[in-house]
């Protein structure tokens, strides 16, 4: 019972005590609402007695803004105007802005179109350099020059006036011509095969043969034979056809790639063609190592008589691939034409025929050099001639180009031509040595196969070359120094 009279008396004084600071916060609303009104009576009489120094201050400063303050205004209005005053003397004059519409006119801030002026800014007449003489139109000047549009087709009609040629249009009457001859009643390669009499006949009357029948009578038989004239064909005068196309050179990644996809298009050909069975499938490989993963039921079954099966059909793949084996090699024949081909090159291409012309300082005295001067000559299919003689040798050499090549690697670099003579020879004359006098072209070789010859004098050696009907290549290999 206490407890709760405790209570009620505290909710007593809490409600007391709220309605005492509600009205204390009142009273001092209202004294500050006095305060301010006060304040703002002050604060119009002290900007009336300031009129007049702000507008000094505005004519000080050459500002175009001036401040106005009616007397009825109230303090408030008052000190807003002093503000906007402060912001207007502190602000920066922004510079020109150009503003353009949809269609490129200028206009204002407002969107308002903006007039041009209809009169020239400068006086052109006090412009030092103006020529009175050379007259501009002032819509030029004044007006720009606009957008103008063509009408349609107008340049093809100048372009067909401008190839008109004025001097085929007919200004007057034509000039008569006058009118061919009228030919002989005979041409000339009639009257070869026609007699006087018919010729005599003609002259009088030209119809006659158109009355009658060509007869006998009217030729002259004489000039006719049993033999039929063919005239040489000539070809017909026209420009010589362009060379075909250079076949494009592929590197050798781009050779891989057209080889790859050449078997891939294989493939997929064979593919279609056991799809639409054409061609019979190919039976799948089994092997031992892979039995338990293609036939794992069968293995398991009758694992002897499958082992057997698979062992069968690999010693058939094996066979079968020995026999086409045996299919591509090539013949004896076949296989000399092909080592030919690759040391000579193709037989069936017309090539050229080159020489070679060597002088040995020495005569060809050692054996083992003679012999290998003869025997690549006749290994590499060459024809020609090895003169032997005191003092000199002279040796030549036809054939084709990789045959001549190889075998000026074997007489410029892999013969020692001065160990290849004896130290007597050595002391006495000096050293040997090979020089290549001339190498070209000919149109065919002049020698049927290689022979070597030793000859006593010069006049024996030049016979050699007599015979053949290169004599000059005895005078180059005489007339030849090293030095």
């Amino acid at each position: 019972m206490d407890n709760r009279k405790e209570r009620y008396s505290k909710s007593i004084r809490g409600d007391r005590d709220e309605r005492d600071r509600t009205k204390h916060h009142h009273e001092r609303s209202h004294e500050g609402s006095k305060r301010k009104d006060r304040e703002e009576e002050n604060g119009t009489a002290r900007a009336t007695n300031k009129k007049s120094r702000f507008e000094d201050v505005a004519r000080f400063e050459n500002r175009p803004y001036t401040c106005s303050i009616a007397s009825e205004t109230t303090s408030g209005q008052i000190i807003v105007a002093v503000k906007r005053f402060q912001e207007l003397a502190h602000k920066q004059t922004k510079g020109f802005v150009l503003r353009v519409d949809a269609l490129g006119r200028e206009i204002d801030e407002h969107g308002n179109k903006i007039l041009k002026p209809h009169q020239l800014e400068v006086d052109p007449q006090e412009n030092p350099y103006f020529d009175p003489r050379i007259s501009i139109s002032k819509n030029k000047i004044l007006r720009p020059k606009r957008m103008s549009f063509k009408e349609k087709q107008s340049h093809l009609k100048k372009a067909e006036d401008a190839d008109m040629n004025t001097n085929l249009i007919e200004l007057s009457e034509r000039v008569t011509r006058e009118e061919e001859p009228i030919p002989d009643f005979l041409e000339w390669w009639d009257a070869k095969i026609l007699t006087d009499d018919t010729i005599n006949e003609l002259s009088c009357d030209p119809n006659i043969l158109i009355m009658e029948t060509i007869t006998e009578n009217h030729l002259n038989m004489k000039v006719f034979n049993c033999h039929i004239e063919h005239p040489f064909p000539i070809e017909p005068p026209a420009e010589a056809a362009s060379p075909p196309p250079q076949p494009l050179k592929m590197t050798k990644e781009e050779r891989k790639k057209l080889r790859t996809l050449r078997r891939v298009a294989k493939e997929m050909e064979k593919r279609e063609m056991i799809s639409q069975g054409r061609v019979e499938p190919q039976k799948s490989k089994v092997k031992m190592s892979n039995l338990m993963k293609v036939r794992a039921s069968e293995a398991t079954q009758n694992p002897t008589k499958l082992e057997k099966e698979i062992r069968t059909e690999a010693a058939e793949r094996e066979q079968a691939h020995m026999d086409r084996n045996v299919a591509r090699k090539l013949t004896p024949a076949e296989k000399r034409e092909k080592k030919e081909r690759k040391l000579f090159g193709d037989p069936t291409t017309v090539v050229e025929t080159i020489v070679s012309v060597y002088k040995i300082n020495k005569k060809l005295s050692d054996p083992k050099t003679r012999f290998k001067v003869r025997m690549n000559a006749k290994q590499n299919i060459l024809t020609g001639c090895s003169v032997m003689m005191d003092g000199m040798s002279i040796v030549v050499v036809e054939g084709k180009r990789k045959a001549i090549e190889r075998y000026k690697k074997l007489m410029l670099k892999r013969i020692n031509w001065e160990e290849a003579e004896k130290k007597e020879d050595e002391e006495e004359n000096g050293g040997n040595k090979c020089c290549l006098v001339w190498q070209g072209s000919v149109e065919k070789p002049s020698f049927h196969r290689f022979h070597v010859q030793e000859c006593l004098t010069k006049s024996d050696a030049k016979k050699v070359f007599n015979d053949a009907g290169v004599a000059h290549y005895w005078d180059l290999a005489l007339n030849y120094s090293d030095d």
